[in-house]
């Protein structure tokens, strides 16, 4: 499967399997996908995928905060070169390198569903105008996020990016229940610290 577009190289999907088994009236279900995807010339990401839990009941979809069941998604060898056009339509100008890992997993246990989230990422690089024309450099880098999802908020209970560079923690809520005059974004409560003295030192415009 290939996808063209004029601002962006071609994104290549290949060795795409995938196996799913659904008892809509209730009961066990399962999905497992994996794939590789590669963009223009760039090696390809390999990437994988796995669900099981009860998502049915009598023939429909249950409600989110009845279902039951873990996940979790992996994408391994990410060539971060291939993001760079996504960044620059987005407005960001700048130009990416390095390799990147990401794993998701998923839980929901009746009402209460958890979010894990690990991206390592190993020898970045970005330079253009959003670095003032800098360019820095990341050897190493982890970025974690824990989180749960309860009623109309998201709870970020930890999240943590870790770098030679650049170290930041927090925690924090977004309120996905909205109010109608609570503006283009949610409600966000944040506590984050950070230390950004290595990398003033290396982009020193």
């Amino acid at each position: 499967l290939t996808w063209s577009s004029p601002d962006s190289p071609p994104l290549a999907v290949s060795n795409l399997t995938a196996k799913a088994a659904f008892n809509t009236a209730g009961g066990d279900d399962s999905l497992d996908l994996s794939a590789q995807a590669a963009a223009g010339s760039n090696p390809p990401a390999a990437i994988t995928a796995k669900f099981a839990g009860a998502f049915f009941d009598d023939g429909a979809l249950k409600p989110l905060g009845s279902l039951t069941g873990t996940g979790d998604a992996n994408v391994k060898n990410l060539d971060l070169a291939a993001l760079s056009p996504v960044l620059q339509a987005a407005g960001l100008k700048a130009t990416l390198t390095g390799a990147a890992q990401a794993t998701l997993t998923l839980a929901s246990t009746g009402g209460h569903e958890s979010v894990t989230v690990q991206v390592p990422l190993t020898n970045v690089t970005a330079t253009g105008a959003a670095t003032d024309g800098d360019t820095f450099h990341l050897a190493t880098a982890n970025l974690s996020l824990n989180a749960l999802l309860t009623g109309n908020s998201v709870d970020l209970q930890k999240f943590q990016f870790a770098s030679d560079l650049l170290n930041a923690s927090g925690s924090g809520t977004i309120k996905t229940g909205a109010a109608a005059d609570a503006g283009p974004l949610p409600p966000l409560t944040l506590n984050l610290a950070a230390d950004i003295t290595a990398l003033k030192k290396q982009l020193p415009k």
